[in-house]
This record gives structure tokens, C-alpha cells and sequence, in this order.
């Protein structure tokens, strides 16, 4: 490290008294660095491609999560349609069997009406016949 002894003991002293949260630090130990150290920007790109290394992938497996999860709606809307159009038929049906039905029950009182309107008829003509042999207008 390229700084004063004062900035170096600091530095020492950090790296012995501070680890990331849930590691396990065996050694720490600090030795004479042979070889030449790359400029700052030079680690800054390596570091940044590795990020990248790192966050594509990720986003990829995000892309096939959605691309998952529209597939789901999707598959949910036809659902949905195929809902639609089953009412839709059972109203139609009901519908339809509602007016079969009133125009069953409909005939079946036109038809009592009917049956009704001859059996009066027919009471009406033997009271009458009745009443003229007894003697009595109606």
C-alpha cells in the first residue's frame, strides 16, 4: 500500500478488528506484495465486468420468471373466456327452457280454459233443460 506508516497501521488495524457479517476469518496475515499493481480504472473495469458477469444471468432467469408468469395468465385468461362463454350458453339455455316452459304451461291453461268454458256450457244447457221441465225460467 502506497501511504504513510501512520495510514498503513490504521489500515492494519481495520482488517484486524473488522470481517463481513457471517464469515469465518481463519488467518489474517500481511506480507511484502511483489508485483506491480494495475491503475485503479483497470481493477474498476475488471470489477464492473464481473458485476455484469453476475447480473445478466440473473436477469435472464427474471425475463424467464415473466415470461413464466404471462404464460400463467395467459393460460388464466383463456380460463376466464371459456368461464364467459359457459354463461353465456347457460343463460341462452335458460332462456330457452324458460320459454318452452311458459309456453308449455300456457297451452295446458288455455286448454283448462277450454275444458272449463264446455263443462259450464254443458251444467248451463242441463239447468236449462231442468229448469223447463220443472217449470222455472232461468
Amino acid at each position: 500500500i502506497e501511504a504513510d506508516a501512520e495510514m498503513f497501521d490504521f489500515f492494519k488495524g481495520f482488517i484486524n478488528t473488522t470481517s463481513p457479517n457471517n464469515a469465518e476469518v481463519e488467518n489474517i496475515s500481511i506480507e511484502k506484495y511483489i508485483n506491480s499493481i494495475p491503475p485503479i480504472e483497470t481493477c474498476m473495469q475488471a470489477f464492473q465486468m464481473e458485476q455484469c458477469g453476475k447480473g445478466i444471468p440473473i436477469l435472464i432467469k427474471m425475463l424467464e420468471k415473466q415470461d413464466q408468469m404471462l404464460g400463467k395468465q395467459d393460460q388464466m385468461l383463456d380460463k376466464q373466456d371459456e368461464m364467459t362463454v359457459l354463461q353465456k350458453e347457460t343463460i341462452v339455455t335458460i332462456k330457452t327452457e324458460g320459454e318452452k316452459t311458459r309456453d308449455v304451461i300456457s297451452g295446458h291453461i288455455s286448454q283448462d280454459i277450454e275444458d272449463l268454458k264446455q263443462e259450464i256450457s254443458h251444467i248451463k244447457d242441463t239447468m236449462a233443460k231442468i229448469a223447463n221441465k220443472v217449470g222455472v225460467e232461468v
